[in-house]
């Protein structure tokens, strides 16, 4: 009796609470976390998150029972509903206890996404709860078009635990959900006409034509499988692809069966392609996040070593960089080739990084402004390239470099494939490693000289300003040019007067050196003309004796 009694009120949970397509939305909200760029969350964080979506849009679809449930009388697929048949008895209670778990969702969406991504949980379960049960549902065919948000924004709340800020994969995957949701419920009502016209409920299978809603349907599954693909171009792997498509095409494929064939039949098949779909979408977006990551570029055993790690950065020292091309978020390319002629400044980095790397970017971006007020604002360029071949897309690096307030003119940002980033990586003896979350890697900005070779290496996130602009400044003036011309003469003396001052904390120029080099020089010249007289003298006074001693002794 106690376990009849426990399987039937488990059972009614999951009947009351939607809890088969809550799985699926709180699984939209795992692919969200996992599509968007930045320090990954904690597992802890990712699955509290889905258990507050699960929550919410449990929330939701109680109270869509509760709300519907005269009319759900009158479907044989929910007249068994706990409301509609009675085993639930409404009432005020049930409500508050529906509000104390859309609440408690939300106050965990709230701790472990944060609030935007709480907002985003909101919204959802506002858009099925009150938007679409309340408002649309029995009043247009166009229902689920607008109810099929509520899983948008579950896709963007699981986005938003990663970064707040919207981010093009994500959003994608939003609007792919967006376009998935009617073809979903529209084929289950194709199936169950009879039981959406007995109850009223305006669905489009049930007041438009074989033809219109069959196209509909049709329409909406193949927009939604091109615009899958479209996060491919935004960095996405080959395990999305493979996922994106296959799902795709089964989708499809039971849609075009459908429009050339409609019935219950078929209608059923679509809707079982539509889950069909959205699984292997969501697994292709999870599993391309945490499998696809590039393979560490250090060796095994204990690659991380800090001595074998500084060792293999400065042997790369006077090695020359090969003509890599790169690529801008322009989509122009970049050939190393290019910046031959003055020094460059390079910096790798990788988009996804929330600490390290926007650390070191500002205080390089501090270095290069001093550098550049101090020697000259054409004379090296600056060079940041994202070493995640995979993530760190021409895109990526643009909001890279928005975010950090890199300047337009004299600082490229640029992308490579794997192979390019590789061959660069050793020639530069960058070392990095993949880690959960992201990566470890040396924090290591390498000057270049104007031959292309590397010339010095600096690290840390926060390296004091001459260990970047002494040598920085013995590249842009050429400490070892033999040439007379004039210019390189100005180099030398810019070379010689610019100076750090540590009371300042920034370089200035300082003639006062040159003077007391050339006062120092004059003196030195000056004491050499006397010591030279001297000496003349003395040798004349010396022969004039040997000559004549004694007039010389009575001119004593």
């Amino acid at each position: 009796m106690k376990s009849t009694a426990l399987r039937t009120a488990l059972t009614m949970t999951v009947s009351l609470l939607k809890l088969r397509i809550g799985i699926a939305i709180a699984a939209s909200a795992v692919a969200g976390a996992a599509a968007a760029q930045g320090a990954a969350r904690e597992a802890w964080e990712v699955l509290a998150l889905a258990l507050a979506v699960l929550g919410a849009s449990g929330a939701a679809g109680a109270f869509n029972h509760y709300y519907e449930r005269d009319l759900d009388r009158h479907m044989r697929r929910t007249e068994k509903r706990p409301f509609a048949s009675g085993r639930l008895t409404p009432g005020a209670g049930w409500l508050a206890t529906f509000a104390a778990l859309g609440v408690a969702s939300l106050a965990l969406a709230y701790v472990a996404g944060g609030a935007v991504s709480a907002v985003y949980v909101l919204l959802g379960g506002l858009t099925y709860g009150v938007v679409y049960t309340v408002w649309l549902k029995r009043r247009t065919a166009m229902n689920i078009v607008v109810g099929g948000l509520s899983g948008s924004f579950a896709v963007l709340a699981g986005a938003a635990a990663v970064d707040p800020m919207p981010q093009a994969v994500p959003v994608l995957l939003a609007l792919v959900m967006f376009l998935w949701t009617p073809p979903h419920f529209w084929s289950l009502a194709a199936a169950r006409r009879d039981d959406y016209a007995n109850a009223g409920f305006p669905m489009l299978p049930v007041v438009a034509s074989e033809r219109v809603w069959t196209t509909a349907i049709l329409a909406h599954t193949v927009a939604l499988t091109v615009l899958s693909l479209v996060p491919l171009w935004f960095g996405m792997g080959l395990i999305y692809g493979v996922g994106a498509a296959a799902g795709g095409a089964i989708f499809v494929w039971r849609s075009w069966q459908l429009y050339r064939a409609p019935g219950r039949a078929k209608a059923m098949a679509t809707f079982g392609a539509s889950l069909i779909h959205l699984t292997l979408l969501t697994l292709a977006v999870v599993l391309d996040a945490t499998m696809m990551t590039p393979a560490a570029a250090t060796p095994a055993g204990n690659p991380f070593d800090p001595k074998s790690v500084l060792e293999r950065s400065e042997a790369a020292i006077g090695t020359r960089l090969g003509d890599h091309t790169l690529v801008d978020p322009q989509g122009r390319r970049i050939a190393l080739a290019d910046y031959r002629g003055r020094p460059l400044v390079v910096s790798l980095v990788y988009t996804s990084c929330s600490t390290v790397c926007p650390t070191t970017t500002q205080h390089l971006l501090d270095a290069v402004k001093e550098a550049r007020r101090s020697l000259g604002t054409d004379r090296f360029a600056v060079l940041t390239v994202g070493f995640d071949a995979r993530r760190d897309t021409p895109q990526h690096m643009a909001t890279f470099a928005r975010r950090q307030g890199l300047p337009a003119t004299g600082w490229d940002v640029a992308s490579g494939d794997e192979a390019t980033l590789s061959a660069l990586m050793r020639e530069m003896g960058f070392s990095y490693q993949a880690v959960a979350g992201g990566f470890d890697h040396i924090a290591q900005t390498t000057i270049v000289d104007a031959e292309g070779r590397v010339y010095r290496q600096v690290y840390g996130d926060d390296f004091p300003l001459p260990v970047f602009i002494e040598p920085l400044k013995e590249a842009v003036f050429g400490t070892f040019t033999r040439a007379l011309t004039v210019s390189a003469l100005i180099d030398r003396l810019s070379f010689l007067c610019t100076v750090y001052d540590p009371g300042q904390g920034r370089y200035r120029t300082s003639y006062a050196i040159a003077l007391g080099i050339g006062i120092g020089g004059l003196s030195l010249v000056i004491a050499g003309v006397l010591f030279v007289r001297g000496w003349v003298r003395n040798r004349r006074l010396e022969a004039l004796r040997s000559a004549s001693p004694r007039l010389l002794g009575r001119q004593t």
